[in-house]
């Protein structure tokens, strides 16, 4: 069960995450080739909020908000939470400006 899985990837929060409406979501924004990309992403968001230490915490984004229009699961890929990543990007791009 996709679905399964996906609850057992994603991290733990304190409140909702309105599972109920991710089936529809998943539907509607994703398609069945999207799947590996879709348990990565909820894997290295959990990943990311397990060294950040939010996880059963409030500021864990829900599930429905995390695979819904926006689809915050593409852009939680590996390459997306390396540590340093936004650090690497912000000096490769001021030495593009000089």
């Amino acid at each position: 069960d996709f679905l399964a899985q996906l609850k057992a990837a994603f991290p733990k929060r304190d409140g909702a995450h309105c599972w109920s409406q991710v089936p529809r979501l998943i539907a509607t924004y994703a398609t069945e080739m999207d799947w590996p990309e879709l348990l990565l992403g909820a894997q290295n968001y959990n990943r990311h909020c397990g060294r950040k230490g939010m996880v059963g915490s409030e500021f864990v984004m829900q599930a429905k908000t995390f695979f819904g229009r926006d689809c915050h699961w593409r852009s939680s890929r590996s390459d997306f939470l390396r540590r340093g990543w936004w650090r690497r990007r912000s000096e490769r791009s001021r030495r593009q400006r000089l």
